[in-house]
């Protein structure tokens, strides 16, 4: 805060601010510089005719055109004898960022098209990426929509400098909920090493945990559909976004997070505990259940097709390797592919207890037919 006692160090600040080229006309999002100096009430008059007098032979002063003109309209109600000339401020990025911090969408992308030939000639690519990064943190999906695809054939964002600053940038954007703009760096950037720098499900779970916003939720929903991002990642704890959600009885987000997302549910944590510790048996029952499905009957009526996805219980696995396919017959009970003196088992967990006790098992990976007696036509209860 200025005051008397500290006004000639901060007037020597501001002359090695003009001095580098500052410009006096970016402010927040609420007023003009200059309007901020006329409202001060730790200095008297004289220490602000002072300080704008300074200002209007150090610096480019535009008191018209930004802010609707309001900084012109206070220095003329405190000092109706200091005359500041019309001049237009030069578009600049620090410019740009003002008008992001305002919402000004529209003029931001004018004003981006303007600046956009200089900044690439000038080979000003971290500009570039600190304008992206601005305009995703504050949610202004138009502005960002609009740099990525006038930045395309340029591939600016495709740097490792840029996919760093991107993968900083998509924690803010998963923990805020801003799915517009989530999307949009799912649509347009291809490296799936970005999404995955961080945990970004485990993010949007933990937010979830707090509140459960709807765009929260979407935001969640997004990620999980999205075969880039992987589920898996951890915190440094060790933590994943299904570690969370059933430690913390979230058992709608569990479920989502292991029929979506496909995690491994053997992942271990830095305390030892995997999802599978800490899951309650309804959550584990209600994914059992999704997991088995009837795909119709055999054509030479020996049965049903009962398909198995076991892909949860084998580590890194994202193919169908770990998926069995069962044949359900009333009168034959044959086995094969490496189980053996099997009957049916009339309980979902029953059945998935012996396949994962078998699954080391090279010959029990790829998919399997097994004849099983005293079944009923139907999805196993």
């Amino acid at each position: 805060m200025i005051t008397p006692e500290n006004f000639e160090a901060v007037l020597q600040t501001i002359r090695l601010l003009a001095s580098k080229g500052a410009d006096i006309n970016v402010g927040d999002y609420r007023a003009h510089p200059l309007s901020v100096v006329c409202q001060l009430t730790t200095i008297g008059e004289s220490e602000k005719r002072r300080l704008l007098e300074f200002c209007k032979q150090s610096f480019k002063c535009d008191v018209d055109s930004v802010f609707n003109g309001q900084a012109r309209r206070d220095i003329e109600a405190l000092f109706g004898d200091l005359c500041f000339g019309q001049q237009q401020s030069e578009l600049s990025t620090a410019s740009l960022k003002s008008l992001l911090l305002k919402g000004k969408e529209e003029e931001f992308v004018k004003g981006f098209y303007e600046l956009y030939e200089n900044l690439v000639r000038e080979k000003k690519e971290r500009d570039l990426h600190e304008l992206l990064a601005q305009a995703a943190v504050k949610n202004r999906s138009l502005c960002v929509e609009r740099m990525f695809s006038k930045c395309k054939n340029e591939r600016v964002f495709e740097t490792v400098e840029a996919k760093k600053k991107l993968g900083e940038v998509l924690k803010v954007v998963c923990c805020k909920g801003f799915v517009k703009v989530l999307k949009l760096f799912l649509k347009f950037i291809s490296d799936s090493k970005v999404f995955n720098e961080s945990a970004l499900a485990l993010i949007c779970v933990r937010r979830l945990q707090k509140r459960r916003a709807p765009e929260m939720v979407e935001c969640l929903d997004v990620l999980l559909q999205n075969s880039r991002i992987n589920v898996d990642n951890a915190d440094h704890l060790g933590m994943t976004a299904l570690h969370f959600a059933v430690q913390h009885d979230m058992d709608e987000e569990a479920l989502q997070i292991m029929t979506k997302g496909k995690p491994y549910l053997g992942q271990l944590n830095r305390f030892n505990k995997s999802p599978l510790h800490l899951m309650s048996a309804a959550v584990l029952q209600r994914y059992l259940d999704w997991c088995i499905s009837v795909e119709g009957v055999r054509s030479d009526d020996l049965g049903e097709n009962i398909h198995i996805n076991l892909a949860g219980f084998v580590p890194q696995t994202r193919t169908n390797r770990a998926e069995v396919t069962y044949t359900s017959t009333p009168t034959e009970e044959t086995v094969e592919n490496g189980i053996s003196n099997s009957t049916f088992m009339n309980n979902a967990g029953q059945l998935f207890k012996a396949l994962v006790k078998e699954s080391k098992r090279s010959d029990l990976l790829p998919e399997s037919s097994v004849m099983l007696q005293g079944s009923k036509p139907g999805r196993c209860p």
